[in-house]
């Protein structure tokens, strides 16, 4: 990678990281202060939803940043149908599971306790359905970011979420002025929000004369579906399981907890996201590690390792103890002191920043071809168990007994076995 692009690459990631934390300090007061508790509880439900619909592409998304890795620049009619042929199956996908994902959402508003929860999800149903249809449209946008991941073109990747995220901010903002403050309406101009980013990302990908989207004659090529999908499904697997360990807390918080704890909780937990910074530059890992073990230059790839687990440790760990030590102050004078949770919570949501930190950095090595079939088992361990303490915590320790369950779990069997592996592997 020479220096521009790392530049742009390393600037990109950087303001996506303080966009992100901007856009969270203006878009939980707009939503809490036009629409209540009530409508900022839906909102945290609906963030799940797109939790769990990123999990619905079959790893289709992973499984094309392996493949265009071991490609060189010139096989452009190779490159050309493996990310088209990507994009056309994830569509058929997004479209099969969009009806059962409608189904499930119909079984799961039955198992809600909650009155009142349950009185707004069945009143805004019609709008939520919207919002999960086009969620699962906008799963092909995975394709597009993930083909300019590997291809080295991570400032792109970035921009387009950066693109997304300024539609939300305006379209929440548009709400906040000129609507009713109808929760029905605010889910309105979410979606109207995500419309807008699919038809100008797609438009953008389409266009750009470098990735060549139609070069390959739109021929589909079922041999290329089928190995992106046997090895999607490796991917399809570890994400389902990743998704027990924190994406599946909302959905569990809400059949036991009332509209103020979830609102509570899940503020914490979207800030403590966000403030895993680590993040944003982790992502460069995943294609130049590749590219390293396909080239067999496995001791450059351990130095590599001890290096980013230092500083991405290090770098979290500051936001880890600025969060424990001062969060409560800024909600406080933020939105009120109805959302300060008990320590417990925050003490537990500060550790697993550093677990955060941990796995994203360990998965841009474990998810290359040469860890994954071990990355799935310890996810799938991990995710199992994980799954399986929560729901025996749930009732006596709530939230904070979720993240903990996250937290040890993973440490023993994720954390420990990864770093072990990628320590241990020989030219």
């Amino acid at each position: 990678m020479n220096d521009k692009k790392r530049i742009l690459n390393s600037a990109s990631s950087i303001s996506i990281s303080l966009f992100g934390i901007f856009s969270s300090f203006i878009i939980y007061p707009l939503i809490n202060e036009s629409i209540g508790n009530s409508g900022l509880c839906i909102w945290f439900f609906m963030v799940s939803i797109s939790t769990f619909v990123v999990l619905a592409d079959f790893g289709l998304s992973f499984s094309i940043v392996n493949k265009l890795i071991e490609l060189n620049k010139n096989e452009l009619k190779e490159r050309s149908a493996i990310i088209y042929n990507s994009f056309l199956a994830t569509i058929v996908i997004s479209i099969v599971l969009m009806l059962t994902a409608i189904l499930i959402m119909d079984i799961y508003l039955k198992n809600i306790n909650d009155e009142k929860l349950k009185y707004l999800l069945i009143n805004n149903k019609n709008n939520i359905i919207v919002f999960i249809l086009l969620n699962f449209i906008s799963l092909p946008i995975n394709i597009i970011k993930k083909t300019y991941l590997a291809l080295d073109k991570i400032h792109i990747s970035n921009l387009l979420i950066l693109l997304s995220n300024i539609l939300l901010l305006i379209f929440i903002f548009l709400f906040y002025k000129f609507s009713n403050w109808s929760i029905n309406q605010f889910i309105f101009f979410v979606n109207i929000s995500i419309f807008v980013n699919i038809a100008l990302v797609f438009t953008f990908f389409v266009l750009d004369k470098n990735i060549k989207f139609f070069a390959n004659d739109k021929k589909i090529q079922f041999k290329i579906i089928k190995g992106l999908i046997i090895e999607g499904g490796l991917f399809s697997t570890m994400q389902v399981f990743a998704f027990f360990a924190t994406g599946i807390d909302t959905f569990l918080l809400s059949s036991k907890s009332n509209i103020d704890q979830i609102n509570s909780y899940g503020i914490y937990s979207k800030i403590a996201v966000i403030l895993v910074i680590s993040q944003h530059f982790q992502q460069y890992l995943w294609p130049n590690i590749g590219r390293l073990i396909f080239e067999k230059s496995f001791i450059e790839m351990k130095n590599i390792y001890k290096n980013i687990v230092i500083y991405s440790l290090c770098m979290v760990g500051f936001t880890s103890i600025f969060f424990y030590f001062c969060i409560d102050y800024i909600i406080l004078k933020w939105i009120g002191k109805n959302f300060i949770p008990s320590n417990d919570i925050k003490l537990a949501l500060s550790i697993w920043m550093l677990l955060s930190a941990y796995g994203g950095l360990a998965s841009g090595f474990m998810n290359t071809k040469i860890f994954l079939y071990q990355h799935v088992i310890f996810y799938s361990i991990s995710g199992t168990l994980a799954l399986i303490l929560k729901l025996l915590v749930l009732n006596d320790y709530g939230a904070a007994g979720l993240v903990w369950s996250t937290i040890v779990i993973f440490s023993l069997f994720y954390v420990i076995p990864t770093h072990i592996i990628i320590l241990k592997i020989k030219n």
